[in-house]
């Protein structure tokens, strides 16, 4: 295989934009503005069976439409609203209960059912047309800032912008190469970046020159063989390595937070696989990739995250921001499981976030269970997530109005923030 061939099949495996220098926006690195992690949750997560009405009447009604999904043993966090116990750790650690916050009722206000369908509208932003550029691609772009993806490819959220994707940290390790590049077990990563640089007698080729030194900056910002590596950061933050990687995933995105790239947000694919449709297990962590299990990923890694962020000086700057598609159906269907709804919850948490209990937030405090359900039956959206993140945007990350108004396509309105920081 020659140079360029392994180049053009393997940049996502690498985990390289090639379309812009890592180096120039490296100048934006004192910005002491506050920065943005967003998680985002594929599959449409059920916000019912992670915040379960505490009120007894809503609990009690939902308890009829789930007999065998209904969370048991939920933890009060309010006098609306309980959490799944799995999700302990969020409230164990005071500081983190402090900061946290869930905008209830909350999602896209495209009214679609599909799954890729509202993953686009939700990433794109666009709510009237059929943009293909990504929110965080857009104000990326508006703010000449250096952007990262933690996942497998770069996702439409960043389209738009030359973001640096860091694919699942294993790849990142000194043991790993792939299957159909690897020449043998010592496929380093010195044998992977000499494979971007140019040969001795070949003429120029800007492109080759930009993804080797992309490639390099990547490597070097969490290498295998630094202090940083991603192992590292799992042993000293208290980060599991469970079935999902979402440890591995935000472990990679404090790091790079507090890398010399600076990045003003980061986009992290959470991929648990949400889409519960049958044999969801909402209280039985031990089933295979069980709704239980995912709570479980969820409360420990954000709670590990907290740590992290604290530790590198980041936790009063940052927002974290964790977000689905949809929600899923208030009734459980005739397979122990949900289908796809509308609204569902966001999950914020950081230094200057406004917590739930804070009378300034204006979101709502209760779910409205509807009286009248079938199978069908959906939450409704009443909180555009645009507005939450545009206001995470503007006063943590130091957006102006003009680049919200680029970020967002001129759809919404600074008026109607909800008041989470």
């Amino acid at each position: 295989m020659n140079r360029r061939t392994f180049l053009n099949q393997s940049m996502q495996l690498a985990g390289v934009s090639t379309l812009g220098l890592l180096a120039p926006q490296l100048l934006h690195a004192q910005i002491t503005s506050g920065q943005l992690i967003f998680v985002f949750m594929r599959g449409g997560m059920d916000a019912l069976a992670l915040l379960p009405p505490a009120e007894a009447k809503a609990s009690g009604r939902l308890k009829l439409h789930r007999p065998n999904e209904f969370t048991n043993g939920a933890i009060p966090f309010s006098s609306e609203i309980s959490l799944h116990p799995l999700l302990s750790p969020l409230l164990s650690d005071p500081v983190l209960k402090s900061r946290l916050n869930f905008v209830l009722h909350s999602g896209s206000t495209y009214n679609t059912l599909s799954h890729f369908e509202q993953m686009a509208r939700v990433e794109t932003g666009d709510m009237l047309g059929t943009n293909r550029s990504g929110i965080f691609g857009r104000a990326a772009k508006s703010m000449n800032r250096m952007t990262f993806a933690i996942g497998n490819t770069i996702p439409t959220s960043l389209r738009g912008t030359d973001p640096l994707v860091l694919t699942d940290p294993a790849k990142l390790t000194a043991a790993y190469s792939a299957s159909n590049l690897k020449p043998g077990p010592s496929f380093t990563r010195s044998h992977r970046l000499g494979m971007y640089k140019k040969e001795a007698n070949e003429i120029g080729d800007a492109n080759i020159d930009r993804a080797a030194r992309l490639a390099q900056s990547q490597f070097d910002l969490i290498g295998a063989k630094s202090a940083t590596t991603v192992e590292a950061l799992i042993a000293s933050n208290g980060y599991f390595d469970d079935q999902y990687s979402l440890g591995r995933r935000l472990a990679t995105a404090a790091h790079m937070l507090s890398s010399a790239a600076s990045p003003p947000f980061v986009v992290v694919d959470g991929e648990l696989g949400w889409d519960t449709h049958s044999g969801q297990f909402t209280n039985d962590k031990a089933k295979f990739r069980s709704f239980a299990s995912k709570a479980e990923a969820v409360g420990r890694n954000l709670a590990a995250l907290k740590r992290d962020l604290e530790a590198r000086g980041k936790w009063a700057t940052t927002a974290v921001v964790v977000l689905s598609e949809f929600g899923r159906t208030v009734r459980e269907n005739g397979s122990s499981g949900t289908d796809h709804g509308r609204g569902g919850v966001m999950m914020l948490m950081g230094g200057r976030i406004r917590p739930f209990n804070d009378p300034k937030y204006l979101g709502r405090r209760s779910w409205g269970i509807p009286l009248s359900v079938d199978v069908s039956t959906a939450l409704d959206v009443s909180h555009d997530y645009r507005l939450v993140l545009a206001e995470i945007l503007q006063k943590n990350c130091g957006m102006s109005t003009a680049q919200l108004d680029s970020a967002f396509l001129k759809q919404i309105s600074a008026s109607n923030y909800l008041g989470v920081i």
